[in-house]
């Protein structure tokens, strides 16, 4: 967490595995992959021990959620721009 810290990122982006079937790369299966709402649940537990981020955004089928920095702001509202 320190180092998250340290780097300050603008756009931090947690994302769960999105399985694509068997590999010989991989032994990762269904049973390790989180479900969204997993996701969902450990960003908004982030975001709630870092003041200075937001939700900004999601994307389901991807199990992918998109943390803003507060430094993104323009005008009191998000910009992505």
């Amino acid at each position: 967490m320190a180092n998250f810290l340290d780097q300050d990122p603008a756009l931090p982006h947690p994302t769960g595995v999105t399985s694509c079937g068997e590999s010989s790369a991989s032994n990762l299966t269904m049973a390790n992959v989180p479900w969204h709402e997993e996701v969902t649940r450990f960003v908004e537990e982030l975001v709630g021990l870092l003041p200075r981020y937001e939700t900004a955004c999601e994307h389901e089928p991807s199990s992918c959620l998109l943390m803003a920095h507060t430094k993104v702001r323009m005008d009191g509202k998000l910009s992505l721009l």
